[in-house]
């Protein structure tokens, strides 16, 4: 504005005298008004006057700020109060507050412990600088302890995942194992512990003592002891902590180390990892990848830089944020030519490998769970093994209605290929939430009706503990050159009243496939029958045959009757069968176990008789691991293929 005056009067101020002035002609001729109208602005008060620094704030480059680790803390929405240190490959770690170092001790350390009320205690086990087991201990005596090969111990007893016993639990899935205490301490760990995850309640801050540090969100006292004093190297501090006669370690000269060109690639601007760079800081990791590589050999620098990788991964995960790892870090197993990310080639089954999966409803009654589907899971096994399937693996996941979250059983120490008995299994970890029990205490009968209401339409649209178990299911490891199946046991009946359910039924076949595997149902079906044959005898079906106590029947197939439901119809769509339990309870004994090896063998002739020709490819699995997908692209079932000769 006052550059505009200015030019205003010079105009004015250079014309000539007398005549009229250059600048009344300019605005009279062009707009019509005179400048006695400018001097309006001279009058506007002065509270008018403003700067719109943005511009200047972006001109000077200072809006790197916005996207930094500490501007985004300074927003209680990003802040996240909980605390987290990281191990990886036993000797890596990482404290609560950023510190890192390399401790290659031999004997028991203190992670982490509440140092004024004992709430807990994280202990770890290491055997030269390797992980052997962690420990959690709560302030009641009570401990869990899962070791490297993911065998699991309740109060030093050997048991099976999962585990819900007094506040702690345990809890496996395909790729991690879990424990967790409810006085607010939760650990995740790769199976074989190369890396673990501490996470730890906010409430915590500033009160603990351990290899992880003290938490008070001041890395330079990391290294308190427990005199309270601060050391001053690694070695000393974490020799503190040692439980019973531990050998010293002795702190290594500190050498520069060189920069390597893997972690360079790995914790680059281009890297996949990049998403999390504002929410955790990669310096740390980046810092302990140069130092992996600098002592791993030659053949397993790449290895020892994607582990340092991954435990950056997992802490972004932990955070709940979303990531990946580079490519070269992420790989499958099987043969050359199928490891690689993206990879795409073809397999043609069966050969001598076959995986199976049950996800069996616990509300089944006693008697079929005991006497039918718990020997089906046993003897399914052997059944394929004389076909010529050399290398088996089946999976369980267990479900009910009461319970929160399916869980992966295991036996044998903690492995997912399951050879225990269904029969033993019990469910007790945390329930659903029962809003009409919550009713009942209400006098009110309306009361109770609306909350009834507001049940039924949250389980009808929520996804409940039958779909999560499925779900889990699809995400099971199927090897590519395996012979895959999928056998729901249900205790109830599928109707197509839940067009929620149907829709996300659908929704889940488009986008999987079922992972190339064929789909098989044991479970009630409501209004079977066929005629001259008793309803006891029928077994079970699939598209094209039936299947009785006495054989398998093609032409009765076509008069078979039975009413229609959401479970069936995906079963019969993907090439499986459909085995009844309606009358299971009845049969007697001897009854029983024909229809039980109808099942058995039907199960394990699908497998054998059916060539599967499929497309897969390695894809990534939650950000951190490489697992194949296949698609079926063409069956054909073959009755009169013969068993090979042992």
């Amino acid at each position: 504005m006052k550059a505009l005056r200015s030019v205003w009067t010079n105009l004015n101020f250079n014309s000539p005298v007398g005549s009229t002035d250059i600048s009344d002609n300019i605005i009279s001729s062009l707009l019509g008004i005179t400048s006695e109208l400018f001097d309006i602005f001279d009058k506007l008060p002065s509270i008018l006057s403003f700067r719109f620094s943005v511009f200047n704030f972006l001109l000077n480059e200072n809006w790197e700020n916005l996207v930094s680790e500490k501007y985004l803390k300074s927003w209680i929405f990003f802040n996240d109060f909980n605390l987290h240190g990281h191990i990886s490959d036993g000797h890596h770690i990482f404290t609560f507050d950023g510190q890192h170092y390399s401790f290659p001790g031999s004997c028991k350390y203190i992670l982490t412990q509440d140092s004024v009320d004992n709430n807990f205690t994280v202990v770890a086990h290491l055997n030269n600088g390797k992980l052997k087991a962690i420990i959690l201990i709560d302030r009641d005596g009570i401990f869990a302890e899962i070791s490297d090969s993911a065998a699991l111990k309740i109060n030093g007893k050997e048991t099976e995942f999962p585990q819900h016993f007094n506040g702690i639990h345990a809890w496996r899935l395909f790729y991690t194992i879990w424990l967790y205490s409810e006085y607010g301490v939760e650990i995740m760990c790769t199976h074989d512990l190369k890396i673990c995850n501490v996470k730890i309640d906010g409430f915590y801050t500033s009160k603990t003592r351990g290899l992880l540090g003290n938490a008070n969100a001041e890395p330079y006292d990391d290294l308190i002891q427990v005199d309270g004093t601060i050391a001053q190297h690694y070695a000393s501090f974490s020799n503190g902590y040692g439980i019973g006669k531990c050998v010293p370690i002795t702190a290594k000269p500190a050498d520069e180390i060189g920069r390597s060109e893997i972690c360079t690639e790995i914790f680059s601007l281009e890297s996949p990892l990049t998403t999390g760079y504002i929410f955790e800081n990669p310096a740390p990791y980046r810092s302990r990848c140069d130092a992996a590589v600098a002592e791993a050999s030659e053949k397993e620098k790449e290895a020892a830089a994607c582990l340092i990788a991954t435990a950056y991964g997992s802490a972004l995960k932990l955070k709940d944020i979303p990531t990946q790892l580079p490519s070269r870090c992420l790989k499958c197993s099987g043969a050359a030519g199928q490891r690689e990310l993206g990879k795409e080639f073809t397999v043609k089954i069966p050969n001598n490998k076959a995986d199976i999966v049950f996800v069996v409803d616990l509300e089944i009654s006693s008697t079929v769970l005991s006497n039918f589907v718990a020997p089906v899971i046993l003897e399914v096994r052997d059944s394929l093994k004389t076909r010529g399937f050399t290398d088996v693996q089946i999976g369980v996941i267990a479900y009910n209605e009461t319970q929160r979250y399916p869980a992966v059983l295991t036996s044998d120490g903690g492995k997912i290929n399951y050879k225990g008995n269904l029969n033993n299994v019990r469910l007790n970890g945390p329930k659903n939430i029962c809003l009409h029990c919550l009713s009942q205490e209400l006098a009110d009968p309306k009361v109770v009706e609306i909350f009834k209401g507001i049940e039924s339409l949250f389980r009808s649209t929520v996804p409940q503990s039958d779909e999560k178990a499925f779900r889990l299911a699809l995400n099971y490891p199927f090897r590519a050159g395996s012979a895959k199946s999928i056998v729901g046991v249900r205790s109830n009946t599928l109707d197509f009243v839940n067009l929620f359910k149907l829709v996300r039924a659908h929704l889940t076949d488009a986008a999987t496939n079922f992972n190339g595997a064929l789909l098989h149902l044991i479970g009630p079906v409501n209004d079977l029958s066929v005629e001259n044959i008793p309803k006891e005898k029928l077994v079970g079906f699939n598209s094209r045959l039936i299947a009785t106590l006495d054989g398998k029947d093609a032409k009765k197939r076509q008069k078979l009757q039975f009413r229609n439901d959401i479970g069936i119809d995906f079963a019969l769509n993907n090439g499986g069968w459909v085995f009844t339990t309606e009358n299971f309870d009845q049969l007697k004994p001897n009854e029983q176990k024909k229809a039980l090896n109808q099942v058995v063998n039907t199960l394990a002739d699908t497998l054998f008789r059916t060539e599967i020709v499929s497309e897969c490819e390695c894809e990534v699995v939650h950000g951190l691991h490489a697992q194949h997908r296949c698609v079926i692209k063409s069956s054909n079932f073959l009755p009169n293929k013969k068993l090979k000769a042992n």
